[in-house]
């Protein structure tokens, strides 16, 4: 009787690491290229103008100042023919943007947070909850050898971690026109997903994305 049921704990925990050692290995073959994509909150359309001057203004209020987004914006602007002046009463469009979020992030989060549109506040709580965490966590906890089954399943899936970072962004433009100021507003935000993803890996490609969509606008 006892050997009978040391070989259902045997067979419990070989089945859980089995379990477990596919889902990673899943994760780990759907998620091994880089995939960034990037939405927006409202689609801008500007008036068709021969006046192509643009004074670009970049804050970041994020929780990584050191993220630069000027310079590819700057960049991008410069590609489509738009002359970037340091003098706002000259320019003909005034393009204001905030960084608002910069870090790791659920691409579900993100979109709500872009769906919510430009100016509403971020608060802890939203962008606590949408850090992502373990890939296929083993949760099911059984006696005896199936603990040792959740232990291994837990160290592989500390290897193989389904992780998303993402930029968000408030995107204003003033567009300056005979009848009057016309004002357009946004919110733009990129996502990067990758297993084992490190954000400096994925932050140039943040950037270029956020920048050409940006740029799109003009």
């Amino acid at each position: 009787m006892q050997i009978r049921n040391i070989f259902k704990m045997l067979t419990v925990l070989m089945t859980s690491i089995m379990l477990v050692a596919c889902g990673a290995a899943t994760t780990s073959i759907a998620k091994k290229d880089l995939k960034v994509e990037t939405k927006m909150s409202d689609t801008v359309f500007l008036e068709p103008s021969d006046n192509k001057t643009v004074y670009l203004q970049v804050r970041n209020t994020s929780a990584k100042p050191n993220l630069d987004l000027t310079g590819p914006l700057y960049s991008a602007l410069k590609n489509k023919g738009y002359e970037v002046t340091s003098k706002a009463d000259q320019a003909h469009y005034i393009l204001q943007v905030n960084v608002l979020q910069a870090g790791e992030l659920d691409a579900a989060t993100a979109d709500e947070i872009v769906g919510r549109g430009f100016g509403d506040a971020l608060t802890g709580g939203l962008v606590g909850a949408g850090v992502g965490g373990l890939v296929s966590g083993h949760k099911d906890a059984v006696i005896g050898g199936a603990l040792l089954g959740a232990a291994i399943g837990a160290l592989a899936n500390a290897n193989t971690q389904d992780i998303t970072y993402s930029v968000i962004t408030d995107v204003q433009i003033t567009e300056k026109l005979k009848s009057g100021n016309k004002v357009h507003k946004t919110r733009i935000a990129s996502t990067a997903n990758k297993v084992n993803l490190k954000f400096e890996q994925a932050e140039p490609e943040l950037v270029e994305g956020l920048a050409r969509s940006i740029a799109g606008i003009f």
